[in-house]
């Protein structure tokens, strides 16, 4: 989708003046947790590289202004009243992807063997 929206990976094209190293989103390296390093540095954030992108490409988009004679108000507040991550824990959301008694914790774990600090 952010393709669809105009971002290069980090560090490429017109994301040239971004570091794939500082790991946003868009960064083409991807690595996982170990026991040095338990965390991706940015890995639920964009580089400023991808959100000029987004604005640009998104900037006279008219159909993303007008919600249309199909739009809900009540239902759109269902869904829009708390942020992402606020409706499920993380464990929830680990349970809705991979079966009860799941955890992000134990998956972390049964992949990676550590999930030191």
């Amino acid at each position: 989708m952010t393709h669809t929206l105009g971002a290069s990976h980090d560090g490429e094209g017109d994301a040239k003046d971004c570091k794939a190293e500082d790991l946003f989103i868009m960064s083409p390296i991807k690595e996982g947790p170990s026991s040095e390093r338990p965390y991706s540095r940015n890995p639920w954030l964009f580089s400023n590289c991808s959100v000029e992108a987004f604005k640009v490409t998104l900037r006279n988009k008219i159909c993303l202004k007008s919600p249309g004679s199909y739009f809900d108000q009540e239902e759109y507040a269902k869904y829009t009243s708390k942020q992402p991550g606020e409706m499920f824990t993380v464990d929830e959301q680990c349970e809705l992807i991979h079966g009860s008694k799941s955890s992000v914790c134990e998956i972390a774990l049964a992949k990676y063997g550590s999930i030191d600090s």
